[in-house]
């Protein structure tokens, strides 16, 4: 990931003009055109959002991404099941999760 100098013109991804203002709580009308930029004080957000720091953002030279941490699916799928559940039911699963997890 490049620092946010070399995220203009149309290699920028949709995700600049689509996703991060609303992520960072901006409209992103004035962006899309490169009309304008967001303040200075959401930069900390949008690092924060890509997990860098602020001089690894602003920043031209290239950032080593992380993996993202392993995903247990079967778990996923089980908390899918859980969402489907009604709300008194889902609050004691929460609520067993909860309690164990303290345990931890």
């Amino acid at each position: 990931m490049a620092g946010l100098g070399s995220l203009t013109g149309s290699s920028a991804p949709s995700f600049f003009v689509g996703t991060l203002p609303v992520v960072v709580g901006v409209s992103s009308s004035s962006y899309e055109n490169e009309s304008d930029w967001p303040p200075v004080h959401l930069l900390p957000k949008v690092a924060k959002v890509f997990d860098i720091t602020l001089d690894e953002l602003m920043s031209a030279a290239e950032v080593e991404v992380s993996e993202p941490p392993p995903v247990n699916k079967r778990l996923l799928k089980r908390l899918e099941v859980v969402e489907k559940l009604p709300a008194p039911d889902q609050k004691m699963v929460l609520r067993l999760i909860d309690t164990l997890a303290a345990k931890a």
